[in-house]
């Protein structure tokens, strides 16, 4: 279950970095990718993010137009339309093979874009024709994780009488199972998402699986720029009901959050920067300045100075190479 704030609603942040005419303190940029989920904790735990004076929450869908501007340079909306509509021609003629072929070719395009985040109904048909074609070839367990993902992409997806009663009976079985976990990014597709925002540090994902009925399980997941694996820093069990107490527990998620992000902001804060070396009379043809390098990948302007900041993690934090 992807939350999209736009996406999120899975929930990425950006922390923008702003400095005013008074040399104000900059804010950090954090890209959130978070699930959506019907009791809304999710998003009250993502509001909690906010309440810092050193972060500032930006949804994902802002870089949606950036998205979209990526995918376009390389004609890829257009590239994966036409691969359906010949798996769809396929499928007509019977030729399921040929029109699985299509659909993974269609499918691994989509993964090197950002297509799911803003076309997620193209990708669930995309789904649900492979599923179809897996019926027809007798593969009913590849037909029902189709069949689970198109859901998943498009909860508003049902079959019509277009459809034949043999699929839609296997469609109403496959969601009989109840909800697929939540798929949240790929740290390389996190990663890849950073790129499209160059001022954010990182990108924390909230995860929403419903393990039971009554309680929301929320994983939080965050990925540093420069790092190939997400790093596991929260994973709360709320029960939903009281609902008011389900509410204080997201706040209090989100608290958690927002201090495991000021605790790696404070040796910025603390830190004071080693002065320039003078020049010589005697280097007069060297530039001292010259000397100097800024390395983004390491460093963060903060009240405008930059500072070098530690790019590994605290030993208390798990690290953890998340797969799906």
């Amino acid at each position: 279950m992807l939350i999209r704030l736009a996406l999120l609603p899975p929930v990425m942040l950006l922390c923008c970095g702003v400095c005013g005419a008074a040399r104000a303190q900059p804010n950090t940029q954090i890209l959130l990718l978070a699930d959506s989920d019907p009791s809304q904790l999710v998003d009250l735990a993502a509001r909690q993010l906010g309440q810092s004076p050193r972060l500032q929450v930006i949804p994902l869908a802002a870089l949606s137009p950036l998205m979209q501007q990526r995918d376009a340079e390389r004609n890829l909306l257009a590239r994966i339309t036409a691969l359906r509509e010949e798996s769809r021609q396929a499928l007509l003629a019977l030729a399921d093979e040929r029109a699985t072929t299509k659909l993974d070719e269609a499918l691994a395009l989509a993964q090197g874009g950002f297509v799911r985040f803003y076309e997620p109904a193209l990708l669930a048909q995309l789904h649900l024709l492979r599923a179809i074609a897996a019926l027809n070839q007798a593969r009913p367990e590849l037909a029902r994780e189709d069949f689970l993902r198109a859901h998943q992409l498009d909860g508003a997806l049902v079959l019509d009488a277009h459809y034949s009663p043999q699929v839609r009976q296997a469609f109403d079985q496959a969601l009989a199972h109840g909800p697929t976990p939540s798929t949240p990014p790929a740290s390389g597709e996190a990663a890849r998402l950073l790129e499209l925002q160059p001022e954010a540090r990182w990108a924390l994902v909230l995860a929403a699986d419903a393990p039971q009925a009554s309680t929301l399980l929320i994983k939080g997941l965050v990925l540093e720029r420069g790092s190939p694996h997400y790093t596991l820093i929260e994973a709360s069990s709320i029960s939903l009901a009281p609902a008011a107490a389900a509410q204080q527990r997201a706040r209090e998620l989100g608290a958690k959050l927002r201090g495991w992000f000021d605790a790696r902001l404070a040796p910025a804060l603390l830190a004071t920067p080693s002065p320039a070396p003078r020049p010589r009379a005697n280097t007069a043809n060297r530039r001292w300045y010259t000397r100097w390098y800024v390395w983004a990948a390491a460093a963060v302007v903060v009240g405008g100075v930059a500072t070098a900041l530690p790019l590994a993690f605290q030993r208390d934090v798990v690290a953890l190479d998340v797969r799906w």
